[in-house]
């Protein structure tokens, strides 16, 4: 809030925001979208290399996409940009997003490991 020259005394003027979250990307973008189901699948070949290229096997990767029903290519990088990806991710922002459907990606990603006995 000190950023943003509020306390939480401040009066917000109407029409302003402030953001109270702790979230890097969701204090720049405001909230959680989950608008995969209108994005052209060639975007997860972005966020895949994205992972990749630090080495993560499951994480969650934010893309910056201009238009998301053109596909995208390498020649064409400006389609898309890598805002984050996080080795950690937050999971309740994807079952409960702001817009979009909510997918369970814990019970997709975690599995019980069978007891030993």
């Amino acid at each position: 809030m000190a950023r943003q020259n509020v306390t939480p005394e401040t009066v917000v003027a109407r029409g302003s925001q402030v953001y109270l979250g702790r979230n890097p990307a969701a204090f720049a973008a405001g909230e959680y979208w989950d608008d995969r189901d209108s994005l052209d699948s060639s975007y997860d070949a972005v966020a895949i290399r994205a992972a990749q290229a630090v080495g993560l096997r499951y994480c969650s990767v934010d893309l910056a996409v201009i238009n998301g029903f053109m596909p995208y290519t390498d020649d064409q990088p400006e389609l898309a940009q890598v805002v984050a990806v996080d080795p950690a991710p937050n999971l309740v922002s994807w079952l409960r997003p702001t817009i979009g459907t909510g997918v369970d990606l814990s019970s997709k990603s975690c599995r019980r490991r069978p007891s030993k006995g």
